[in-house]
């Protein structure tokens, strides 16, 4: 595992104050809800109709895969929309399972909502908000084709070592003194990393070893030490 070159994620470029302004005029004309830990917010099969921002909160992206078992696509933070490809194209259903993993803070406006918004109300800050919504989706697009390299190209260990690095730079990992904290349970790696849990933990034992990573309770610590090996 190559540990990552920043043990926390970089900070964020200066905001920009327009696109400020236009988040701040979408998310003035959404309804918010708070949500307590471990309930979902949609599940397959429900309409598809709504848009939602991430205001507060981790939320969990999951789906079940052909062998029944339910694989975790991703995690979504603060900043994060939910349901923006149907803003472009039409989806009657969910296909996923989207469910909080702490309280959160969800801002939601329905599609026809929305769009009657930018013609109206928001029609000055239209081509803002699709673009910032564009870049969402191009973020998430690019980073669903390296997990997709990731998954079909690497053994276990090789998804499991990948799979952390690119969470220790993500907006969930919290600054340890020995490095970074990811609140992540051989579970859940085993789900992102399409293995069994014995599986997982064997790779995870493997890079202890290694003096990569340590467990604490349900959270890892990948070492700061790593950085120089």
């Amino acid at each position: 595992m190559k540990p990552p070159q920043a043990l926390a994620p970089a900070p964020e470029a200066a905001s920009d104050p327009r696109a400020q302004e236009t988040l701040e005029r979408f998310l003035a004309l959404c309804h918010h809800n708070v949500y307590p830990p471990r309930t979902f917010v949609m599940v397959p099969g429900d309409t598809a109709d709504t848009l939602y921002y991430v205001v507060e909160g981790i939320l969990v992206v999951s789906m079940a895969g052909e062998d029944e078992r339910d694989y975790i696509l991703d995690h979504l933070h603060p900043g994060d929309f939910i349901g923006e490809t149907g803003v472009f194209v039409s989806h009657h259903q969910r296909e996923v399972s989207i469910f909080t993993r702490t309280r959160c803070r969800l801002a939601k406006i329905t599609y026809a909502g929305l769009w009657e918004a930018l013609e109206q109300e928001m029609k000055p800050w239209a081509v803002d908000f699709l673009k910032l919504l564009g870049a969402k989706l191009s973020r998430r697009l690019t980073k669903c084709n390296r997990r997709l390299v990731t998954l079909t190209s690497l053994d276990v260990q090789g998804r499991i070592a990948r799979i952390l690095e690119e969470l220790a730079r993500g907006p969930g990992a919290q600054p340890h003194p020995q490095g970074v904290r990811l609140a992540l349970t051989r579970e859940e790696l085993s789900r992102m990393a399409g293995c069994s849990r014995e599986m997982a933990s064997r790779a995870l034992k493997q890079l202890e070893e290694e003096g990569l990573v340590r467990s604490e309770g349900r959270a890892l610590i990948i070492l700061r030490e790593a950085e120089n090996d």
